[in-house]
C-alpha cells in the first residue's frame, strides 16, 4: 500500500540520516533530540510559506515573493511525527517515551510534542 511505501522511504531516510550524522545512532538508540534533528532537516523539504513578523507581505495569501523560509506545513510535521512513532514503535521501541529511564519511543517524548506545538503556533500567527 502507499501507507507502507512511505513508511519504508523514510525509514531508509532516517537510517541514512542517523548513520551520515552519527555515526554510532540507529533505530535501537536513537533520542528524542537527534529526532528533532531530523524533525528539522526534513522541514526543509516543505511547500509552505511562513512569513516572518517584519515582511511587509505576511498578510498576503498568494505565494509572494519574498525571501521567507518554505517549510513543512504543521499538519504534514504531524502526519511525519506518527509515521515515525509507527516506525520505532513496529521496531520494538513501544508507544511511550519513559523520561527517567531515557528510552522508549523517542517519537512519543514531551519534546517532540513542544516542537510540534511550537510550529502549529509559528504557522497561525
Amino acid at each position: 500500500t502507499k501507507y507502507v511505501h512511505q513508511k519504508e522511504k523514510l525509514t531508509s531516510q532516517l537510517t541514512l540520516f542517523l548513520m551520515s550524522v552519527y555515526s554510532t545512532l540507529n533505530l535501537d538508540n536513537a533520542s528524542p533530540g537527534v529526532m528533532r534533528e531530523f524533525l528539522v532537516w526534513k522541514d526543509s523539504t516543505g511547500k509552505t510559506k511562513v512569513h516572518l513578523d517584519s515582511c511587509v507581505f505576511r498578510t498576503q495569501s498568494d505565494k509572494a515573493s519574498c525571501k521567507c523560509p518554505i517549510r513543512r506545513a504543521a499538519s504534514s510535521l504531524d502526519t511525519l511525527i506518527g509515521q515515525l512513532r509507527a516506525i520505532f514503535r513496529d521496531h520494538g521501541r513501544g508507544s511511550d517515551w519513559n523520561e527517567v529511564l531515557g528510552f522508549g519511543n523517542p517519537m512519543a517524548a514531551p519534546s517532540i510534542k513542544r516542537h510540534l506545538q511550537a510550529v502549529t503556533l509559528e504557522q497561525s500567527k
